[in-house]
């Protein structure tokens, strides 16, 4: 999974997988999810990242390695994820062991 994170725009985005974006869909905690023309997710924006943020509506998206795999990714802009959506006081697992994360830069 690669990412990037935006400093101007206060933007976070995950790259779930490779395919054309077809439309973006909101979710009920306001995340801006890219889907292709099958309605499979492509990548999701989060804006703030280091407020609280709502991750209902997602996992009827995104299988649970991919939703762990987010969740971990966010940790450095606020305190972990409950697996409910929630903040956390408890660190977040790590990632399966076959994702591969890339942090890719955003230029100016």
């Amino acid at each position: 999974m690669r990412w990037t994170y935006d400093t101007q725009a206060d933007a976070f985005y995950a790259y779930v997988r490779t395919a054309p974006i077809d439309r973006q869909v909101e979710t009920p905690g306001g995340l801006i999810v890219d889907v292709d023309a099958n309605g499979e997710v492509v990548g999701i924006e989060v804006l703030s990242p280091g407020r609280d943020v709502d991750f209902t509506g997602l996992t009827d998206l995104l299988d649970a390695t991919t939703l762990r795999t987010l969740r971990f990714l966010m940790q450095p802009f606020g305190r972990p994820m409950a697996a409910n959506g929630g903040r956390s006081s408890q660190p977040t697992p790590e990632p399966e062991a076959d994702f591969q994360l890339e942090r890719v830069a955003v230029s100016a």
